[in-house]
């Protein structure tokens, strides 16, 4: 007979996510105000999503950004929410929040990421003119960033499409 699994493996993939989001949400629920109950919270949404449960995750995603606050938990709530509203077509909501998001006025988010994120949603929803301004930021601002060298081939792209 073969030899029984590890304890704490799982047959499959799946199984192992679906052990992990019961747990992510039974400490969600017993410690919701404090930042163990907001991660778990956080990483519950985020497995939804990655298994494509998109109203599961947008459930959990709201119900901790509506804390309010100014935990980081909450933030990178409103991300993971305009992150799957992009993914849904919902551009005009996403937008919005990107835009407040690289304000920079939280200061724990990196600036020149959500200025992407916030370009990539413009192009999706057909705002070109609108990316420009977010790209042309990354390029001006955050020359060292990762971002820049995109951004630079993004506005190329973007200019050469407008010149055509």
């Amino acid at each position: 007979a073969p030899a029984p699994p590890p304890a704490g493996s799982f047959p499959t993939e799946q199984a192992r996510r679906e052990a992990a989001l019961a747990k992510y949400s039974e400490v969600a629920a017993a410690y919701a105000s404090t930042d163990a109950g907001r991660l778990a919270r956080f990483r519950a949404a985020a497995i939804h999503a990655e298994a494509g449960r998109l109203a599961d995750a947008e459930r959990e995603f709201k119900a901790l950004a509506d804390q309010g606050g100014s935990s980081l938990y909450v933030r990178m709530a409103r991300l993971g929410l305009a992150e799957l509203q992009v993914r849904q077509g919902q551009f005009e909501p996403a937008i919005a929040t990107f835009r407040e998001l690289a304000s920079g006025a939280a200061g724990d988010l990196p600036v020149d990421a959500m200025l992407m994120q916030l370009a990539r949603a413009q192009v999706l929803a057909g705002k070109g003119g609108e990316a420009v301004q977010a790209l042309t930021r990354i390029v001006d601002e955050f020359p060292q960033s990762p971002y820049a060298a995109e951004a630079r081939q993004e506005l190329d792209r973007l200019k050469g499409a407008a010149g055509a």
